[in-house]
């Protein structure tokens, strides 16, 4: 494939994804959500509760994912 067609495919679907791989707590809500249809209790859960995300803020704060985005 030639450059002018893969750079414009790889803009387009980087923007679908957020600079920091970290989970959203509205994403764990929906996956919830939809997992609670099969079992209830997940509607006890507090998704905030389930995923600790110190260490991807500490990649961020160090500033490695920056070097790794080339920023």
């Amino acid at each position: 494939m030639k450059s002018d067609v893969i750079e414009p495919a790889y803009d387009s679907a980087r923007r679908l994804f957020n600079d920091t791989p970290m989970p959203t707590i509205e994403g764990l809500d929906f996956i919830a959500k939809e997992l609670a249809q099969r079992n209830p209790k997940l509607r006890e859960i507090d998704s905030g509760s389930v995923v600790d995300v110190q260490f991807v803020r500490e990649l961020e704060q160090t500033g490695f994912l920056k070097t790794l985005r080339g920023s």
